[in-house]
């Protein structure tokens, strides 16, 4: 997990970014879940929108494919819970978008609802919450399986 800041107190801020990278790709080597966390949208506690740099810092996570991104004050405490996780979603889906289009340029893929994207998303979950035993052995064996 990428405790962002946590990480912060313990190292130069301008060294966050190149090491949130970095341990985000060892965790993908590893086949380790990678989870980023810690004022990602930390703003969203306050205000009903997030700042341009929260956006940008939740587009490079999306970009460093990591598994994960987690809210912690925006959704515990925060005034704009379902607007923090909207702009999550909505962030995440457009920058996942842009990989697989600059990844297929030239390929033309059908449009797809987004209640049938959001039915996909909702069976994923409810599929890996079934898997999760006390052990996590299933869970961490799928990660094997994920693209590096």
């Amino acid at each position: 997990m990428v405790a962002r800041g946590d990480l912060g107190a313990q190292i130069p801020l301008e060294q966050v970014p190149s090491a949130q990278q970095k341990i985000v790709k060892l965790c993908r080597q590893l086949n380790k879940p990678a989870i980023v966390a810690s004022q990602v949208l930390e703003s969203m506690i306050e205000y009903p929108t997030p700042t341009r740099v929260e956006v940008a810092d939740v587009s490079e996570a999306i970009r460093q494919r990591a598994d994960a991104l987690m809210l912690s004050g925006e959704s515990t405490m925060g005034q704009y819970l379902e607007k923090a996780l909207t702009v999550l979603r909505s962030v995440s889906l457009r920058i996942e978008r842009w990989g697989e289009e600059k990844h297929h340029e030239g390929m033309e893929f059908p449009d797809i609802s987004a209640s049938f994207a959001d039915r996909i998303s909702e069976e994923i979950c409810k599929s890996a919450a079934k898997m999760g035993k006390p052990s996590g052995y299933t869970i961490q064996s799928c990660y094997k399986f994920r693209n590096l």
